[in-house]
């Protein structure tokens, strides 16, 4: 059950905001509802438009977003990253052992979910990982927009269990 009775009617700057980050000029239920908080709204979309822009690659973005969905055990984020992961060329073998919290079998994706693994379960990621991390090709602008990914994928898995969206 949906837990937002009235999905709100985005502002013209919010729905500039939704049509700048994903080129949609209506706005899905999930959004309107996000909407009850304009603030929260407008700030969630200038992130994901951020990371349209980042030193991480849209395959790398999928693999965090689908790693933090299963994380936060998120079903509706999970599938549509999923899907997303797919679309983003990730071998649908890889995506699986993701969603089993495996490691994918491609070593700088693992570098990367290894350092994120860390930060979420130590609050800290290593000298030693920040070193493999640039072995593999990521720069100190990788390390922040990893934070910034996982950051808003999990905002909205935290929305969608509080709005009890279904998977």
């Amino acid at each position: 059950m949906i837990r937002f009775s009235t999905p709100a009617a985005l502002s013209d700057e919010a729905m500039r905001a939704l049509e700048q980050t994903t080129g949609l000029s209506k706005a899905p239920a999930l959004y309107r509802q996000i909407g009850n908080s304009e603030p929260s709204f407008i700030a969630y979309m200038g992130m994901e438009r951020a990371l349209e822009q980042c030193a991480l690659s849209v395959r790398d973005i999928e693999m965090i977003k689908l790693y933090m969905s299963v994380r936060n055990e998120c079903g509706f984020c999970r599938n549509t990253h999923h899907k997303k992961a797919l679309a983003a060329g990730i071998p649908p073998e890889q995506a699986e052992r993701l969603l089993a919290q495996q490691p994918s079998g491609d070593a700088r994706l693992d570098c990367l979910l290894e350092a994120l693994h860390s930060l979420i379960d130590t609050n800290t990621i290593s000298d030693a990982q920040l070193a493999a991390l640039s072995d593999q090709g990521f720069g100190e602008d990788a390390w922040v927009d990893l934070a910034m990914a996982a950051a808003t994928i999990s905002f909205t898995n935290w929305f969608n269990h509080i709005n009890d969206t279904p998977a």
